[in-house]
C-alpha cells in the first residue's frame, strides 16, 4: 500500500512537472507566432542590464512581499502553511494574471491551489479579498 502512495506521487509530480513545461511551451509560442527570432535579437542587444536586473529584482520582491502579505493573513486565521507554499500560491496568481484576459485568473487559480493544499475555499477567498482590498 505505502509503494502505491509513493509511485501516485511521483506519477503526479511529474505529470505537473510536465503540464507546467507545456502551459510554458504553449505560452511561448503564442506570444512569439508572429515575430520572427532575428528581428527580436536587434531589440534585446539595445535593453540596458542593469534595468532589466532592476525590473526582475522588482517582480521578485513584489511575489515575496505578496507571499508574506498571505503568509500573515493564513496564520491570523489559524492556518499554519509554510512560507514556501506561500511562495508558491504568490507565483501562480501572478503568473495566472499576466495570462488571462484583465487579469481573472489569478485568484481563483490560487483558491484552487489552496484548496488542493487542504485549505477551506472561504479562508483562501477571505485571504484574497483582503489582498485586493488593501492594495
Amino acid at each position: 500500500m505505502q509503494k502505491s502512495i509513493k509511485k501516485d506521487k511521483f506519477k503526479n509530480y511529474y505529470g505537473s512537472l510536465i503540464f507546467m513545461f507545456l502551459l510554458i511551451a504553449i505560452t511561448f509560442y503564442l506570444l512569439f507566432k508572429d515575430t520572427s527570432i532575428t528581428s527580436l535579437i536587434p531589440v534585446i542587444n539595445t535593453i540596458n542590464p542593469i534595468y532589466l536586473f532592476i525590473a526582475f529584482s522588482m517582480m521578485c520582491l513584489f511575489i515575496i512581499f505578496e507571499a508574506y502579505v498571505i503568509y500573515i493573513i493564513l496564520k491570523n486565521l489559524n492556518i499554519k502553511v509554510p512560507f514556501k507554499k506561500c511562495i508558491g500560491y504568490s507565483f501562480i496568481g501572478f503568473y495566472f494574471s499576466a495570462i488571462t484576459p484583465s487579469s481573472s485568473g489569478g485568484q481563483p487559480a490560487q483558491v484552487y491551489y489552496m484548496k488542493k493544499d487542504n485549505i477551506n475555499i472561504s479562508y483562501s477567498s477571505l485571504t484574497l479579498l483582503i489582498i485586493a482590498i488593501v492594495y
